[in-house]
């Protein structure tokens, strides 16, 4: 059992070199790393035997076995729970869904600057930040809108902000858009005169 003020790890990935990394990174905040494993199966056990405080598991290691969804149960209902955080090459919104709701605390792409990383695993020892649910709500369009002269289009976008969407995600989408209105032959053409 863990007592209070461990900070203790176990890592599960496929890959031995992010394992390494991962490995690494915590050592460098001062996080004990207990156990690292490329097995679901594997981590499932060591979550029960070494209590730790922190469980860092990739997705895919997650989701390949029933063994990989149990550890992630497991963590979340140990006592004390044991802070989960997913790491991901994609950032689908089914898989974060899925994790939430297989009792991850955070999801976290794999080109998530280290500190960003650091700071959701430290939240594991000691709260600090909290963040709204999974979904954000739905925002009805203001009102007073026409008063600070916001086009529709501008109004658009806020709301996708505020839905959470990324500034990549708005510009891909965007692009997207324009694309769709020119055609395909006509995109490089109209790329270089804009």
């Amino acid at each position: 059992m863990r007592g209070n003020g461990d900070k203790t790890a176990v890592i599960l990935d496929r890959q031995p070199l992010w394992l390494e990394a991962l490995e690494r990174l915590l050592e460098r905040m001062g996080v004990t790393v207990v156990a690292t494993t490329t097995s679901p199966t594997e981590a499932l056990a060591l979550i029960d035997e070494s209590q730790p405080a922190v469980f860092i598991a990739e997705f895919d290691s997650i989701a390949e076995s029933d063994d990989g969804w149990a550890s992630l149960r497991r963590a979340a209902t140990n006592q004390p729970p044991v802070h989960s955080v997913i790491l991901s090459t994609e950032d689908d919104p089914a898989q974060i869904e899925a994790a939430f709701a297989a009792g991850a605390s955070v999801y976290c792409v794999k080109t998530a600057e280290p500190e960003d990383l650091a700071s959701a695993v430290r939240q594991g020892f000691q709260t600090s930040v909290y963040y709204a649910g999974a979904r954000a709500p739905e925002i009805a369009p203001l009102k007073s809108v026409d008063r600070v002269g916001l086009t529709k289009r501008e109004v658009e976008i806020l709301q996708l902000v505020a839905e959470g969407y990324s500034n990549g995600q708005l510009a891909k989408m965007e692009v997207e858009a324009v694309a769709a209105r020119a055609a395909d032959e006509e995109r490089t053409p109209a790329l270089a005169t804009a």
